[in-house]
């Protein structure tokens, strides 16, 4: 690209551009337990494996100067990479100025990975925790242990100190049988200094079938999480849930931009998402997100449809295009996709 915005200072580039690029990076596709609710839990390893160091410098170099969000794991365990330290360095070169996050099961997250992820520079780093009580934790997230993800936890959190990046959350799935868990867990951020606390439907996050059973939607259920989100509030703990929108959500959804690195960045992706939700077929246009998937950038981030060349074009460019075109011909895997519903 030789135009004069590929020679704009890339923070401003990211700033002004609209739409705000996303983009799945997949440090390792592996994973090391085998939850029943997850594709890789279910079928293994088979055909997954880490991003090579000299194409994931490449790819980072690239997406510095035009991604405002970078997901570093999102469909395997990021700590499973051979060269997790070195990655990291490549990380905090290449996205200094990004808005990075990382999700963890924090199993294996010793000393030194700690130390490795605290020295990338992200924004935030997520840790999957669906019970703190450890048999259902281990029937659930089958082959970790709950006493050794917990004292990871703890590590890491004793290693930030006072540090203001990353931020760090605790992601939990609503389970039937964990229910009544959920203000401990609630409790468990607040006493170790947890900066958010997200909550999602079992439904919304399996992408296999399970022998797992969501908690129904109730407003029982809706009156408890509210609850718990005013005293998370008193807090300062910001507190994500699936339910819709009260004074509560939106005094999080506020506070929310402090996890972010850019929040101007994030205010624009929330306002894309609403675009998408109300005037386009495909809940993810506006969220405007990319995926990296078999050496390859796809516009969708469940589907393959169209392919970037990055040699060709930038990637807001690409991005609009692709949604352009889906906006007049739905793509040939729209119509199996559970985020898309013709108008």
């Amino acid at each position: 690209m030789n135009d004069k915005k590929s020679m704009m200072d890339p923070t401003l580039r990211r700033l002004l551009a609209w739409p705000s690029a996303q983009v799945r990076l997949d440090l390792d596709t592996r994973c090391n337990l085998k939850c029943d609710f997850c594709s890789t839990g279910q079928s293994g390893n088979v055909g997954r494996g880490h991003f090579p160091l000299e194409e994931l410098e490449a790819n980072l170099e690239m997406l510095g100067r035009d991604a405002w969000s970078v997901y570093l794991s999102c469909a395997g365990e990021p700590l499973l990479h051979p060269q997790f330290a070195q990655a990291m360095t490549l990380v905090r070169k290449h996205l200094r100025d990004c808005d990075v996050q990382l999700v963890t099961n924090a199993t294996l997250l010793d000393e030194s990975r700690a130390l490795s992820l605290l020295s990338g520079g992200l924004s935030r780093v997520t840790f999957s925790v669906d019970s703190i009580r450890a048999a259902r934790y281990e029937s659930i997230r089958v082959n970790g242990r709950w006493e050794t993800t917990r004292k990871n936890i703890l590590r890491f959190l004793e290693l930030r100190g006072k540090s203001a990046w990353p931020k760090v959350m605790i992601n939990t799935i609503l389970l039937d049988e964990t229910q009544d868990e959920i203000e401990e867990i609630a409790q468990f951020c607040l006493d170790h200094g947890i900066d958010a606390f997200r909550v999602q439907h079992l439904q919304e996050f399996a992408d296999v079938p399970t022998t797992h059973q969501p908690l129904p939607d109730s407003p029982a259920l809706q009156r408890r999480l509210l609850k718990i989100q005013r005293k998370l509030l008193l807090k300062g703990v910001v507190f994500d849930h699936p339910y819709a929108l009260r004074w509560e959500k939106a005094v999080s959804m506020l506070m929310s931009l402090r996890l972010h690195r850019d929040p101007v960045g994030f205010v624009k992706y929330l306002v894309g998402g609403a675009i998408g939700a109300l005037f386009s077929p495909c809940r993810f246009v506006g969220w405007e997100g990319v995926v990296f998937r078999s050496g390859a950038f796809h516009s969708c981030t469940e589907q393959g449809d169209m392919r970037w060349d990055p040699s060709q074009e930038g990637m807001l460019a690409y991005m609009r295009r692709s949604r352009k075109t889906q906006q007049c011909q739905a793509f040939a895997n729209c119509k199996d996709c559970r985020f898309y519903k013709p108008r």
